[in-house]
Parts: C-alpha cells; sequence; structure tokens
C-alpha cells in the first residue's frame, strides 16, 4: 500500500490528527481500543480527553512481544487505563463508551464481533470508527453488519489506511 517508510508515517499522523478531532466532538468520558498495538493511538486519545478511561485490547500474538511491552511502557503513566490481553473473539462485552476504535483483525469474523460489541457499548451521541477499511474483508464486515440497521448512519474516510465512522441517528 504505502512505496515507502515516510509514506506509511504520514498517513498514521493524519489519522492521529483525526482521532484529537473526534474525540473532541464527543467529550468522550470513557474510550475503547480493540487493536492497541504499540498504544500510539492510545497515548494520543489520553492527552485529548484528560477525563477519560481508557480500555484496551489485544492480544499480541505471535512474535509481537515487544509491541505489548511498548505499549504497556507507554501508557504506565496514565492511572485511568484497562488494558487487556485477549482476543477479542474472546471477549462478551464492552464496557459503555463514547469513542470505540476497531483495529484489531481485519477479518470478517473479527470486525463483525467487534462491531456487535461495540454497537451495545456505544453511548448517547457515541462514535464507532473502523480502521484500515482498505482491507476488502474489512469494508464487507462493516457494510454488512449495516444492512438491517436503519438506525445507523456511516461514513468512509479516504484519508490514509481509510476509516470508517459510525454513529447511531438522533
Amino acid at each position: 500500500m504505502f512505496d515507502n517508510k515516510e509514506e506509511h508515517h504520514s498517513s498514521h499522523r493524519k489519522i492521529l490528527k483525526f482521532l484529537v478531532e473526534v474525540s473532541q466532538l464527543t467529550n468522550c468520558k470513557t474510550i475503547i481500543e480493540a487493536g492497541i498495538s504499540t498504544a500510539r493511538s492510545a497515548e494520543v486519545l489520553l492527552n485529548t480527553c484528560p477525563d477519560a478511561h481508557y480500555y484496551g485490547y489485544d492480544n499480541w500474538e505471535g512474535d509481537n512481544v515487544d509491541m505489548e511491552a511498548a505499549a504497556r511502557t507507554r501508557l504506565e503513566a496514565y492511572n485511568r487505563t484497562t488494558i487487556t490481553k485477549i482476543d477479542t473473539l474472546e471477549l462478551k462485552e464492552f464496557p459503555e463508551a463514547d469513542l470505540i476504535y476497531l483495529d484489531a483483525d481485519h477479518s470478517t469474523k473479527y470486525v463483525t464481533n467487534e462491531l456487535n460489541l461495540a454497537g451495545k457499548a456505544l453511548r448517547k451521541n457515541g462514535i464507532i470508527i473502523v480502521h484500515d477499511l482498505f482491507f476488502p474483508e474489512t469494508f464487507k464486515a462493516v457494510q454488512a453488519w449495516l444492512v438491517d440497521k436503519s438506525e445507523w448512519d456511516f461514513m468512509h474516510m479516504k484519508i490514509g489506511m481509510e476509516y470508517g465512522i459510525l454513529w447511531r441517528k438522533k
């Protein structure tokens, strides 16, 4: 997707800037992130929403031990985080939240499960952001999830690695 490392970093900076702008709109008190990676997004969200509690979920499977260590180190200074090492398919529910950022496994079954959890947990005026819609499976899972949900709106943003924004209609 990216020709070089700088192009990838530029895309990530755009996404982080967008997260800042969206989080300011939601007046978030609770943030959920599925797919923490090294917690760069979490750090930005926590700094933007100083009163918010952050719940992060990731399994850091395989060779991602260094990513887990980086995430935990990055977030240890914040006393308002709950980090859970778990495969998101094993989750039964998310806590209620104002902003939910989905960026874990991008396969249909994961995205669908996370959207089901997020849809139940999202507070009034909250926003769900699904990252990496350029993956066909991710985009198709979002479209399929929305089929029988007329109470939801969706916007596809083609910035960087593409993402979708979902919210309940008023």
